[in-house]
């Protein structure tokens, strides 16, 4: 699970930056919806927007992992073994595009009507959206990771359950065995104390012929 865990992470770090610049965004396309606003004003916005949408964009190209994309839409149907049996795949998919296109962040969606407080309002509702879209792919991602954090846990379990089971086939009980060995030899010493005491007894009773 070592790709998915790099991945996911990188695609969870990009969105949040990205969030953070929708969030900006809001302010500024708040400003631009109150009527007291000079032309100069509307268009100093207008221009901060159009950089922050190039962030997004920037963003979404850098955002990869091996040389792929992660938060265009084209990271899907990848999948990823979280286990020893041939069904212990985990598939992940990150379809949702977080582009300024699919974000409807564009210029013609948010500074191109900040010109006027009600063209900022409608602008103010796409920014919202586009907010509430990375939410949702945050919570996803995050979702994701859960998951396989679990997967991981169980896996290493299995793997710490398995290495004790072959411990206890394979490996010997040292300190039963030494009990064992101290048992034997105790048993040996004295099968030869009797002996020497049998051979001994032999000659006690011929010395009384002597």
């Amino acid at each position: 699970t070592g790709v998915q865990t790099c991945a996911l992470p990188i695609s969870e770090g990009g969105l949040e930056n990205i969030s953070e610049i929708l969030i900006t965004m809001k302010e500024k396309v708040t400003q631009a919806a109150s009527d007291s606003l000079s032309s100069s004003e509307r268009n100093a916005i207008s221009t901060e927007l159009n950089q922050l949408v190039s962030e997004i964009s920037n963003i979404v190209e850098e955002t990869s992992f091996n040389n792929v994309a992660l938060l265009d839409g084209t990271y899907t149907g990848k999948s990823f073994q979280t286990g020893a049996g041939t069904t212990n795949t985990f598939s992940l998919s990150l379809s949702l595009a977080v582009t300024p296109t699919g974000l409807s962040v564009t210029s013609s969606d948010v500074s191109s009507r900040v010109f006027t407080a009600t063209g900022a309002s409608s602008a103010l509702a796409s920014v919202d959206a586009a907010i509430e879209t990375v939410s949702d792919q945050m919570q996803q991602v995050g979702s994701n990771v859960s998951r396989l954090s679990i997967k991981e846990s169980t896996l290493s379990i299995a793997i710490t359950n398995n290495e004790a089971a072959k411990a206890r086939i394979s490996d010997a009980d040292f300190a039963k065995e030494q009990l064992e060995s101290t048992r034997l030899l105790i048993l040996q010493q004295t099968s030869t104390a009797q002996l020497a005491q049998a051979n001994i007894t032999p000659q006690n009773v011929l010395a009384l012929f002597v």
